[in-house]
């Protein structure tokens, strides 16, 4: 607003526009919005690509992400973590090069995808066919943002000790990556009500 900085905001502006036409966020935000109808809330993911050199927006399933919902949205939530399906190969690439700790890799078991990411019509939160789920093994992993403690992780079900453990965010000036899309609150807390619930107990009634 101010003129002496009118042209540093111009590049920057440019710098805005640009970088969300790379990301195609308008249908990103289409697909949001489909979920936010559907399930309540809608999440985006905005996270640093090394190989381009920019922030990478993507698209993730609602059933896929947990978080604090004691606290207004705007207020910051103290932890919010995202469940990550990976092939038993990606995971073991991941022990080979040292991202992850080998004594709490061999504790952990591959098996099928986890019914709570499957929906009750068939398809998949993860986007993979009936073939893909039965040829491959996968394991879940949990990144874990610790938001309050400024601290992150990635776990794994039944296993005492993290994969991964960061004593800081990934992040020098985003905290959390996520971004949350609700357009009807429930007056209780942050998740919101789908559309759906909205005209369940009509269409019942009818």
């Amino acid at each position: 607003r101010s003129p002496k900085t009118r042209d540093a905001a111009k590049a920057r502006q440019q710098l805005v526009n640009d970088t969300m036409r790379r990301n195609k966020m308008h249908a990103k935000f289409w697909d949001t919005s489909s979920f936010a109808g559907l399930c309540g809330r809608g999440w985006l993911k905005t996270t640093w690509d090394e190989r381009t050199g920019r922030p990478i927006t993507r698209v993730v399933d609602p059933r896929k992400v947990f978080y604090d919902q004691s606290l207004a949205w705007d207020d910051g939530p103290r932890y919010i973590f995202e469940a990550v399906a990976l092939t038993k190969a990606e995971f073991q690439e991941r022990v080979e090069k040292g991202q992850y700790d080998k004594e709490v890799a061999k504790t952990v078991q591959a098996g099928k995808i986890p019914d709570w990411m499957v929906d009750s019509a068939g398809g998949e939160s993860t986007h993979l066919n009936d073939a893909s789920r039965e040829v491959f093994s996968w394991i879940i992993v949990y990144e874990f943002y610790d938001l309050a403690g400024k601290k992150f992780f990635h776990l794994v079900e039944g296993a005492e000790n993290p994969l991964f453990q960061q004593d800081s965010l990934p992040y020098r000036y985003v905290d959390n990556p996520f971004s949350l899309l609700v357009f009807v609150s429930n007056l209780k807390d942050s998740g919101g009500v789908s559309d759906v619930q909205l005209i369940e107990k009509h269409t019942e009634r009818l």
